[in-house]
């Protein structure tokens, strides 16, 4: 299942970040593209250089095999601005071998928010709660992905819970679709969101599919 959003250079990107720019190029017989983009556009992973300029890990730092895990879904149904707690994720975090088994699974959080791409309303995101950022923190998760534009509160513009989840190695991965049609009924996923390979950049887009 591919649930990584098309880049193209009418697509949403996040407030502040310059917009993907697409250019066809000729070389002779052979055509190009010149593409520019954030390390954040679309479908991307956030390492914790993200939000710790000074001596945060960066893509350079990790396997290929960090970003491969099996994944627990996490189906919720939430309004506009509202606050993912940790009662509410509680179940996709029970079984877990704790924060010392690390790398270990993948949270993926279908929040519904997905089928406001490209609207005014899907920067009106649910969030991650800070209770629900230090469970996941404290557990055997070591990558969350989610239906939004952002982990923490788009509107409020902080990054509380960037800095508890990359603060503990958590990796995050924002902006992805159709995790609705994931089975979160008992089914074992895989998840593979894999980046560019740019070792000292922060984050970067990926291509994130489930099977």
């Amino acid at each position: 299942m591919d649930l990584t959003r098309p880049v193209t250079e009418d697509m949403a990107t996040y407030p502040g970040e310059p917009p993907v720019m697409l250019r066809r190029l000729y070389n002779g017989p052979f055509v190009s593209f010149e593409i520019s983009l954030s390390s954040h556009a679309g479908t991307s992973l956030d390492t914790p250089l993200h939000v710790q300029p000074d001596g945060g890990k960066s893509l350079g730092a990790y396997e290929v095999s960090r970003f491969i895990l099996a994944a627990t879904v996490a189906h919720l149904d939430l309004g506009m601005d509202e606050v993912i707690d940790k009662a509410a994720i509680s179940g996709a975090l029970m079984g877990g071998a704790g924060a010392g088994s690390r790398p270990g699974r993948c949270l993926l959080i279908d929040t519904g928010w997905a089928r406001h791409w490209g609207s005014p309303r899907y920067w009106r995101h649910p969030f991650l709660g800070q209770d629900a950022a230090m469970a996941i923190a404290e557990s055997d998760i070591s990558l969350v992905g989610i239906d939004t534009p952002n982990v923490d509160s788009t509107m409020q513009n902080k990054s509380v819970v960037h800095r508890v989840l990359l603060g503990a190695d958590v990796l995050v991965v924002e902006n992805l679709c159709n995790l609705d049609l994931l089975d979160g009924s008992g089914r074992s996923w895989t998840l593979a969101c894999l980046p560019l390979s740019v070792p000292s950049a922060d984050g970067s887009p990926v291509r994130a599919v489930a099977w």
